[in-house]
């Protein structure tokens, strides 16, 4: 099981390698990346929350991401100034459905968003210490939980045709909690082979771009 994320692929080591005095890509750097694109993605679906108006620029930071991400995808180099601008795009997004969502369930897409940056920022920490090792048993694990869930959705998904759903999914109680909990568990602990793609990208020496 490999990361999702669509510029670290393996044939990117070998198009872009690190030739003479040229600097190299280090742990310490992506991490620290990772917490400023993390820093202005907030600051941008704040600046929709205090100034509503703005949110009309949610369609534009929707599209225009993509695009960037595309760029990114082919052209990974450009990854150095571009990364900051794909962050404000989302940030504008991302403040533009949250605050449409609110208005039909007031609270709810706020916490869901704090909670999302606040995974992100827990699973870096704790990669970052050393807690937990991205070993060939985690991808298994991992794998496996993924593949099960994905199951899990299908099935919902034929039932549904055929006027019919899954308590676990779409229920309330105990066994909805615990089914949507372990999600978010397995969507936060995913994040680890992201982590870990890092890591293998500065045993490999690569460009400090890559970060």
């Amino acid at each position: 099981m490999q990361t999702s994320n669509p510029v670290w692929r393996k044939d990117v080591f070998n198009t872009y390698s690190v030739q003479g005095s040229a600097e190299v890509m280090t742990v310490d750097g992506a991490v620290n990346k990772i917490f400023a694109l993390l820093l202005i993605t907030i600051a941008a679906t704040a600046l929709v929350w205090m100034n509503p108006a703005v949110s009309i620029l949610g369609m534009v930071g929707a599209v225009a991401g993509l695009v960037i991400a595309l760029i990114i995808s082919f052209k990974p180099v450009t990854a150095s100034y571009l990364a900051p601008v794909y962050a404000v795009c989302e940030g504008l997004f991302l403040g533009m459905i949250t605050m449409a969502f609110n208005a039909q369930y007031p609270g709810l897409p706020v916490k869901a968003a704090v909670g999302t940056f606040g995974a992100l920022a827990c699973m870096l920490g704790v990669y970052k210490s050393g807690l937990i090792k991205v070993g060939s048993r985690f991808r298994i694990i991992m794998a496996g939980a993924v593949g099960g869930i994905m199951l899990i959705y299908i099935a919902s998904m034929v039932l549904g045709f055929f006027g019919h759903s899954l308590s676990i999914i779409t229920g309330s109680g105990p066994a909805g909690i615990i089914f949507s909990v372990v999600v978010c568990g397995v969507a936060a602990f995913s994040l680890m082979m992201d982590f870990d793609m890092i890591e293998r990208g500065t045993r490999q020496g690569a460009p400090k771009f890559m970060e």
